[in-house]
């Protein structure tokens, strides 16, 4: 794995260097997206305004897709304090997502560092592994 880097945050975490990388840059916020071959999942950087954790989660339904929380604990990230949401999303017509989500601010930005993962998909632990290799530079803890 080779370590990605986010140089505006001091972010970096592990990534294989085959999951192909896609970047977002809006007006007020960027992403970065590394996904696993055969769209088995994507792991996500998101970050800038309006990159909070409960904005985040309310944006995953709509009129075709319902969520439920499955997990809402206080979680750390290189030291730092976060917030760790785990959602299932169900589609109607029968395609189920469990969504990954941590949500903190590094340097006053909020962040969000996660993954979305096929229901049926066995990528999940290297997804978690990516999630717990996440750095971030000059934390002070």
């Amino acid at each position: 794995m080779n370590r990605h880097v986010i140089e505006e945050l001091g972010l970096s975490f592990a990534a294989e260097p085959q999951w192909p990388e896609d970047r977002f840059v809006g007006a007020e916020w960027q992403a970065v997206f590394r996904h696993l071959p055969g769209q088995a999942g994507t792991f996500f950087v998101r970050y800038g305004a309006g990159q909070r954790i409960d904005a985040f989660a309310a944006t995953l339904a709509d009129a075709l897709t319902s969520v439920t929380t499955t997990l809402d604990e206080p979680y750390v990230v290189d030291g730092r304090p976060a917030r760790r949401l785990v959602l299932r999303t169900n589609r109607r017509d029968g395609e189920a997502y469990d969504v990954v989500a941590v949500g903190l601010e590094i340097h006053g930005i909020p962040v969000l560092i996660g993954y979305r993962v096929r229901e049926s998909a066995d990528v999940q632990p290297t997804l978690e592994q990516t999630l717990a290799s996440v750095t971030i530079a000059g934390h002070g803890g």
